[in-house]
């Protein structure tokens, strides 16, 4: 999958340097499996970010990169007139899920889908207002 982001150029590194520090992908639209979410903002999907991968190089986890890759999602959020950043993650990530409520999201739903990587697995959804 993380090829299709990088067609589409929704992959973003965050570097430190020379060294990837982080990755996210971030779609400036919502996909139909979030339409089942009672989400805090009635939003068409052309007004959502999508946050579908955001991933942390092993050396430099806690050191703050998640705060600053969040920083940089919001305002390129921001930057495209997005009203809202969405996300799903994991039900069993919960680090995961404790990281993205420090940083301001609110949890929204539960869905149980299918993954190819997965199978069928349970997924929390998050939304971030942007103003």
């Amino acid at each position: 999958p993380v090829f299709f982001y990088i067609d589409r150029k929704e992959m973003y590194l965050l570097m430190d340097g020379q060294n990837v520090t982080g990755m996210t992908a971030i779609a400036m639209y919502q996909g139909e499996d979030y339409h089942e979410i009672l989400w805090s903002q009635n939003l068409k999907d052309d007004e959502v970010a999508s946050l579908h991968i955001l991933t942390i190089v092993p050396e430099y986890q806690g050191k703050g990169v998640s705060k600053k890759m969040m920083e940089e999602i919001f305002s390129l959020a921001m930057e495209k007139g997005k009203k809202a950043i969405r996300l799903d993650t994991l039900a069993s990530n919960i680090p995961a899920q404790h990281m993205y409520e420090k940083l301001g999201f609110k949890y929204c739903g539960r869905q149980t889908l299918f993954a190819e990587n997965t199978g069928w697995t349970d997924f929390l959804y998050y939304e971030l207002p942007v103003l």
